[in-house]
């Protein structure tokens, strides 16, 4: 009795830490005790319903297991072929169905998984029709009701190396952008869009003027670096050329650049911690102010080039209108 106790031990043990059944087997045929062989049949197949199958047929190997422990369980009495039976009804589910140990795990994973994904397309998709529906309404000219909380006064230097306020943005609009010359994709991306927009909108603005008899409003492309520490007047020049011929460039101190994106609401931030090599993750808006400096519009990345001349063409042609009739 003592030596099958200690076989039922050893065996439960390597069932706990190994997927293969032979040392159990083998266990069970060294025993006489018709109660351990019960137990150690029931835990035989309580282990293996944990394993995927190593063959294609274990689950029906697992039901013999099964039937064999039933039988011995109710040898040694009521209470171990109830372990038994309980231990097997799982068996007996997956063999009628064809199905491996595991299966319903499986399947629940496969159905959770699905369903997240689900509901993280739903999510993303949702939040891309309200972000393309508000540019949309900021895009389209419209009146505006009292000043907008946007803008202020700012002291930079330009791609000259000389002062330039904001009052230097006076008598025409203004396209403001924040970014760094070592943008990677978005801000060359922005700046080619928003380059060939206001080219547009001035061709428009001008055939505009001209059948008005009046001269039209300058309408200005303005880069603002976020990056000062390595973005010079002179590298600030050199990057703002390669969009238009007369983008101005404007850099400075980190506390007038701080300063200056504050007043528009602008977010920026070192990405990592090198002190030569790293990124600046920043807020991707261009702002539209009129000839007094005031802030008429704003257009994010999911605004198209056609967007942007249409509203600028828009707003200039509200502005010359109202010129034209002030006495």
């Amino acid at each position: 009795m003592a030596r099958s106790g200690a076989l039922m031990s050893t065996c439960v043990n390597k069932l706990c830490t190994t997927p293969l059944l032979a040392h159990a087997r083998r266990c069970v045929a060294q025993t006489t005790n018709l109660a351990c062989k019960g137990t150690l049949y029931a835990a035989m197949h309580t282990r293996a319903a944990t394993v995927p199958a190593i063959q294609s047929n274990a689950h029906v190997r697992q039901r013999t297991v099964w039937i064999r422990a039933r039988g011995f369980a109710a040898e040694a009495g009521a209470g171990a072929e109830a372990t038994a039976t309980k231990a097997g009804a799982t068996v007996e589910q997956n063999v009628a169905t064809k199905r491996p140990p595991g299966y319903s795990t499986y399947a629940a994973l496969g159905l959770f998984t699905i369903t997240a994904g689900g509901l993280v397309y739903m999510f993303n998709r949702e939040k891309q029709r309200r972000v393309a529906a508000i540019m949309k309404s900021v895009s389209q000219p419209g009146p505006i009701v009292g000043d907008a909380m946007l803008g202020g006064p700012f002291k930079l230097v330009d791609s000259n190396n000389r002062t330039f306020t904001d009052k230097d943005l006076n008598g025409g609009f203004s396209l403001l952008y924040f970014g760094f010359t070592l943008c990677p994709d978005i801000c060359p991306d922005e700046l080619h869009k928003v380059s060939a927009a206001v080219t547009k909108a001035r061709r428009v603005v001008a055939a505009s003027a001209k059948t008005r008899g009046a001269e039209p409003p300058p309408i200005k492309v303005v880069f603002i670096s976020v990056d000062p520490e390595r973005d010079t007047p002179k590298k600030v020049k050199a990057y703002t050329k390669k969009f238009m011929p007369d983008m101005i460039g404007l850099t400075g101190s980190m506390d007038a650049v701080k300063k200056a994106a504050k007043s528009y609401r602008v977010y920026f931030t070192k990405t990592d911690d090198s002190k030569d090599s790293y990124l600046v993750d920043h807020s991707i808006i261009h702002y539209l102010l009129d000839p007094q400096g005031k802030f008429q519009t704003f257009f994010g990345k999911t605004a198209t080039e056609d967007d942007i001349a249409n509203a600028i063409v828009d707003r200039v042609s509200a502005y010359m209108e109202k010129q034209s009739k002030a006495p």
